[in-house]
């Protein structure tokens, strides 16, 4: 049954290069809302390193690695008004067993804590450990790096964590693990943890890379995708039960115009691909911004120091942000009209406007050296920090107003069916899609059912009554049930909620039925969500024989008997069946049925039990874009083209590949 959870969730290497000049916007509105050390002995922290989380209660919280009651670092809460709490001083406990020194930002999981790392301290001989604290400050220490002679389990880690949709955290660390260059690990919330790779396993490390440094980002295809930055880098693909593959090696021609030891994460944007930074690289070493699809096609899109005395920036060290506008947002350490560092913003395809250059005030009061990224909260700007400043020295959390809108929006006809991407209505009970600007980072997804109406703060509406269940949430895309209640009815209306902070309406179209097949990727290029009477799935490798049964996951069949509520999963007994029978046909020959309904155990998701009429059905692709697109499959006995076709009521969808 896991299987079909992975595919429900679904929903090779060279460079481009393509540089563009960069432009110099006048000042934007920057405002320092927070000096850091303005205590006595720097007890509200010191030097912060990572960048901000905005979390359900609509408060920013993040970490510093110096100061504090011990000057071993803090976890601080701050609100958008620039009122900070520090909620815990890291060395609390005797020989720091709490951990030291937090490098790397927060995650708020779905239990509503809050979870981050510390790049020392802890109880073996002070190699870091892994933490789950409340809003309120209270701290747990859940594992301490290093257990085990010779560090097999890594140590140092200095990258955030990422909750996938399986529930656990994901990290890295980048020394360590069987040969000392790092590891990737997964931690329960519970506190176990398990190394699921150690890099490097051959000599010439080309097969993998090493030394991690940044965070793991989880795409849609269910794989983390990271950096490392050893020799001079690369980008790598993980599967969260440790098979690793390297997609990228970074400085593949003389010069690195393709840039040169990425220090930071990736983020998955809105058109699936990865978008990131290098600190090194191009003509001047001074670092770039690059794209690079799922299978490791890469483009550079800016190298900085484009010009004289580098206006634009110089060595980016953090992960960028896609905000509401569709633009990426990042910071440079170094370069600008100072040399400070920068605030920039760069489209995704590679026009850089330098937004804002640190140390523009008397004394750099503005702050000075960012090394961390940005986040977009509820309100539409943007909040950072720095680590350096010449009036205290010690850092600054600041807001840059760069005009873009608060709260969350639905783009026009964004609601879509989640399985076929097709417009024209969705009906109620299934699992739609929503394309708009959420305002989130990292995503969050619903650990368990029944699902949430809330993930991160996010909340969707319909109809002014009705709460959404939310499978996943992220910047770009929700994945939620339509409510049954909204049966009967041909349009309502459906908004977005951040933190109390709500977006304009959205109408959605209603049709009693919207039938799509759900495929292995979010693409809908691969596999159907065809499996056998084992849920195996049914592809090349494992074809389906004349007579045997093919279960075909999809959604949008519309009402059943033995409805269960919205949110929460079918049931086995007794089954939820259509109440209108669907017609399945495979290469134009109808199909057996033998069931039609819920699939047992999962929310929304229907399930069609049916006898293959020919034999080799290896699987049907998803359709996106036009409702009807045909998709072609091939049997093992057969070169022709086959289509299978999901017809309930007056609605169908067609499928070949």
């Amino acid at each position: 049954m896991e299987r079909i959870a992975k595919l429900v969730r679904a929903a090779a290497s060279s460079a481009a290069l393509c540089v563009v000049v960069a432009v110099v916007l006048s000042a934007q509105t920057l405002t320092t809302i927070y000096s850091f050390c303005s205590h006595g002995n720097c007890e509200d922290g010191q030097s912060p390193l990572a960048g901000l989380v905005q979390a359900s209660d609509g408060n920013l919280y993040g970490t510093t690695c110096c100061g504090g009651k011990s000057s071993k670092g803090t976890v601080f809460r701050i609100t958008t008004g620039g009122a900070l709490t520090s909620l815990y001083s890291f060395c609390s406990l005797e020989n720091c067993a709490d951990g030291q020194s937090p490098l790397a930002g927060l995650v708020q999981a779905s239990d509503g804590n809050l979870y981050g790392t510390t790049n020392a301290g802890g109880l073996f001989a002070s190699y870091g450990t892994v933490f789950r604290i409340t809003l309120n400050g209270a701290l747990t220490s859940l594992y301490s790096f290093c257990s085990q002679n010779g560090c097999p389990d890594g140590n140092y880690p200095g990258g955030a964590l990422v909750q996938a949709s399986d529930g656990n955290l994901y990290g890295t660390t980048p020394e360590g693990g069987l040969t000392g260059v790092g590891t990737v690990f997964k931690i329960a919330p519970s506190g176990a943890l398990a190394t699921l790779y150690s890099f490097c396993p051959q000599r010439s490390c080309t097969d993998s890379g090493s030394v991690p440094n940044g965070g793991l980002v989880q795409a849609s295809d269910g794989n983390l995708y990271g950096t490392t930055s050893g020799n001079t880098g690369g980008v790598f693909k993980i599967t969260t039960t440790g098979a690793l593959t390297s997609l990228y090696t970074f400085c593949s021609v003389d010069n690195c115009p393709d840039g040169e030891y990425p220090v930071a994460g990736l983020v998955q944007a809105s058109d699936g691909n990865f978008y990131g930074t290098t600190d090194l690289g191009g003509p001047s070493r001074a670092g770039s911004v690059f794209k690079i699809t799922p299978s490791g096609l890469l483009t550079t899109l800016h190298l900085f120091c484009s010009q004289a005395n580098c206006p634009d920036g110089q060595n980016p060290q953090a992960p960028l942000v896609q905000a509401g506008d569709g633009n990426f947002y990042g910071t440079t350490t170094y370069g600008g009209s100072s040399g400070q560092g920068t605030v920039f913003r760069i489209t995704p395809g590679g026009a850089l406007t330098t937004l804002y250059s640190f140390c523009s005030e008397s004394n750099c009061s503005d702050g000075a050296n960012p090394v961390a990224g940005l986040v977009q909260a509820g309100d539409g700007n943007l909040y950072g920090t720095t680590a350096g400043s010449a009036e205290t020295g010690s850092g600054t959390v600041f807001r840059l107003n760069i005009g873009l809108p608060g709260g969350p929006s639905i783009s026009s006809g964004g609601v879509v069916n989640a399985a076929s991407y097709a417009t024209g209505g969705v009906a109620p009970g299934s699992i739609a899609s929503a394309f708009g600007s959420f305002l989130l980072s990292p995503p969050a997804t619903a650990a368990n059912v029944p699902l949430p109406m809330a993930l991160s703060g996010l909340s969707m509406e319909f109809g002014g009554r009705f709460a959404a269940p939310l499978y996943f949430v992220s910047g770009a895309q929700v994945n939620l049930q339509v409510p049954w209640e909204l049966a009967g009815q041909s349009q309502t209306m459906l908004v977005a909620d951040l933190n109390s902070q709500t977006g304009p309406t959205q109408a959605v179209q209603l049709t009693a039925y919207a039938p799509g097949i759900f495929s292995t990727n979010a693409e809908g290029t691969l596999q159907g969500a065809i499996l056998d009477t084992s849920y195996q799935l049914v592809d090349a490798s494992n074809p389906a024989t004349a007579g045997t049964y093919i279960l075909i996951y999809c959604t949008g069949l519309g009402a059943v008997t033995n409805q269960p509520l919205t949110g929460s999963i079918a049931l086995s007994d007794p089954l939820s069946w259509t109440v209108a029978v669907p017609t399945i046909t495979i290469g134009g020959v109808k199909a057996g049925l033998q069931f039609w309904g819920l699939a047992p155990g999962f929310v929304g998701l229907y399930q069609n039990q049916c006898a293959s009429a020919r034999g080799g059905v290896p699987g049907i692709g998803r359709a996106r874009g036009t409702f009807h697109r045909r998709r072609d499959i091939k049997h093992r006995d057969h070169c022709d083209p086959v289509t299978l076709r999901c017809r309930c009521g007056t609605a169908a969808a067609r499928y070949s590949r």
